[in-house]
């Protein structure tokens, strides 16, 4: 497994897209960082000023493509357990405190079953997205190595 930039990733994986020069190369060399001593969990609710309570519900608004935020707050209001293997997926994401756990997280959603089961989630790929969440994660790096905590409203 490569880290050594968050847009150079391990053969056939996807491309992150990241511009911070600066979170792409403390987390590619991975410096000790305020971010990678605590779980992502804390640094994003720290980042986007949410309860910890909501971070699941608010980090799966955010790594969802935003066209798809409508529907899937429809979905979740007539079927409400529909979110249920992203929500506990992304409990897991919040757990982890280094690049290379959250990378590994976010690229395995592609090919995990209860992730992509049923049309609304393999068709329109109505669930979470690594991508967006790699994206989200370099943001959250950023913002750490930045020290800029301001809440820009994630979950609203």
């Amino acid at each position: 497994m490569h880290t050594a930039a968050l847009t150079q990733q391990p053969e056939g994986d996807f491309t992150a897209g990241a511009s911070s020069g600066a979170a792409t190369h403390a987390v590619s060399n991975q410096r000790e960082t305020p971010l990678m001593r605590r779980p992502f969990q804390g640094a994003f609710c720290e980042r986007f000023g949410c309860p910890a309570e909501s971070f699941q519900h608010s980090l799966l608004r955010e790594s969802m493509d935003p066209w798809l935020r409508p529907l899937a707050s429809l979905v979740q209001r007539v079927c409400p357990s529909f979110f249920h293997n992203d929500l506990e997926y992304l409990a897991r994401v919040g757990d982890a405190s280094t690049w290379p756990e959250v990378w590994s997280l976010a690229n395995y959603i592609r090919s995990d079953p209860c992730l992509n089961r049923g049309l609304l989630r393999r068709g329109l790929h109505l669930r979470v997205s690594g991508m967006r969440l790699i994206q989200t994660y370099a943001r959250v790096a950023e913002a750490a190595l930045t020290g800029e905590s301001r809440a820009e409203g994630a979950g609203q």
